[in-house]
């Protein structure tokens, strides 16, 4: 955690970083967080998602506000509800010990509940354009005393259709505060707030080209929930080379299906929250050494792992948006190698990995399941490529000298038939894979990301507050997808 601690941040902070499994910042933390810290700058960082933005701005924010002074001192901006609620549970992650109040207001979450919150004093808010205007509009939420205003996502909000909403908001924050805008891209219209709102600020470009690896090879399998650890075998069971990660969405699935996987002689391991440090540490310890291949992790146990030779990652459960799919795919494919990315898709998750294809910019192909034959084959490649390494390899005098004593008395071929037969022979019948079905692929929502956006894109139009964040929450009739 040193590397932490040279960027400012206190030990309370390097506490719940260790807590929450981080070891070293990421390129991004190790440029913003000590610009935030040491500097009085306004700021405009360039930073895909999944680059650690989050926690970037998050620390020092933590560090720097004072929850002792009853004012809400950092406001952050998000275009949509799910990051607002994504961002305010970092912040509640990486608070440690401090007593910050966090509150995410966004339209859809009980007004009454979010006064009341108010009222009893917050120090950091993180909302929605529409719900903050909302609260400001009713006199409910007091910008006058704000430190950091952070703007996420800007080129996102501005897309659709909050930027008068944005500039109502920064009017509306103390004129003393620092201002902390983060964009994938910098299109005119960032720009312009940038030179309207901002004084002397830095510029760090941190994005690259792509938010996922170029070196991946992305996919992915629709099933039902019932097949899912019946198909996670039989991928495993084609990919023979796999040495990576599955990750699942709570606890008690990673032990279950580790627990599954072990029973099908496959070198499988948990790592999930509940494990104290010394027993993480002996599992990653196994998993480096590979006499772990397959490593069945949650999203929080899984940060921190540094593995540069990963060869794939399985997504057990679709990732709830693009920031964690990028996060889970970018470990494998590292250090100049190849990787393959592998998501599972039940029928009602179908329009989320085309909205996180769309997001990443990633081109997620639908792949059919391995057909029985394609195991056998595939099984009978890998027990070539098994026999061939092996066979490289020194081995004891005294199993030389029964080898040649056996094949003295039997014939070499039927010796190699029989060994394999024996090793293998049970794993090479089409009656060891169950029989499972794919579902018919849904039918395609009729370009609800582009509705979405061209209908938020008319939000301006909506002169009354509340009228436009019921727009916002998808309460307009026929939207699927919520941009609030």
């Amino acid at each position: 955690m040193e590397n932490f601690r040279k960027l400012g941040l206190d030990e309370i902070t390097i506490n719940a970083l260790i807590s929450n499994g981080f070891t070293e910042p990421t390129p991004v933390q190790s440029k913003i967080i000590p610009l935030m810290l040491n500097e009085k700058n306004d700021l405009v960082g360039q930073a895909e998602t999944g680059s650690g933005k989050t926690a970037a701005f998050a620390l020092p924010l933590l560090q720097e506000t004072n929850p002792k002074s009853g004012n809400v001192e950092a406001i952050v901006l998000t275009p949509t509800r799910e990051l607002a609620m994504q961002v305010a549970c970092e912040f509640d992650k990486l608070k440690g010990k401090r007593k910050i109040e966090v509150l995410p207001v966004y339209g859809g979450k009980n007004f009454k509940e979010q006064l009341k919150a108010l009222k009893d004093g917050v120090t950091i808010v993180v909302g929605t354009p529409g719900r903050v205007i909302d609260h400001i509009n009713r006199g409910t939420l007091d910008l006058s005393n704000v430190k950091f205003l952070v703007l996420d996502e800007a080129d996102e909000m501005l897309n659709m259709g909050f930027i008068e909403d944005v500039e109502t908001i920064m009017e509306s924050v103390s004129k003393n505060r620092r201002t902390l805008l983060f964009s994938a891209t910098m299109p005119r219209p960032v720009e312009a707030l940038c030179k309207k709102f901002m004084k002397n600020h830095i510029h760090i470009k941190l994005n690259e080209n792509k938010l996922t690896s170029a070196r991946n090879e992305h996919f992915y399998h629709l099933v039902h929930e019932r097949d899912k650890t019946e198909l996670l075998a039989r991928v495993l069971e084609y990919h023979y080379d796999f040495y990576g990660i599955v990750f699942c969405k709570t606890r008690l699935e990673t032990r279950e299906i580790a627990a599954e996987l072990r029973k099908r002689n496959f070198a499988a391991a948990a790592l999930q929250g509940e494990m104290d440090q010394n027993e993480r540490e002996r599992t990653m310890d196994r998993f480096r050494k590979k006499s772990i291949q397959i490593l069945v992790a949650t999203d929080i146990a899984a940060r921190g792992i540094d593995v540069s030779d990963l060869t794939h990652v399985i997504n057990f459960t679709t990732p709830p948006n693009a920031e964690t799919y990028v996060h889970r795919t970018g470990r494998t494919g590292r250090a100049g190698k190849e990787g393959v990315a592998i998501t599972f898709v039940t029928p009602d998750q179908f329009d989320k990995i085309e909205v996180i294809s769309r997001i990443t910019k990633t081109n997620i192909m639908h792949r059919p399941f391995p057909s029985t034959d394609e195991l056998i084959k595939n099984k009978w490649d890998g027990i070539r490529t098994f026999i061939e390494r092996i066979a490289e390899e020194s081995v004891p005098e005294e199993a030389e000298m029964l080898a040649k004593e056996i094949l003295n008395r039997k014939d070499p071929l039927a010796i190699v038939a029989s060994l394999i037969d024996y090793k293998f022979g049970k794993k090479l019948k089409a009656t060891s894979f169950a029989h499972i079905e794919e579902p018919s692929k849904p039918k395609r929502i009729k370009e609800e990301f582009s509705r979405n956006r061209k209908k938020s894109n008319d939000s301006r139009k909506f002169s009354d507050s509340r009228k436009r964040d019921r727009h916002h929450n998808g309460r307009t009739k026929g939207k699927k997808y919520v941009k609030d």
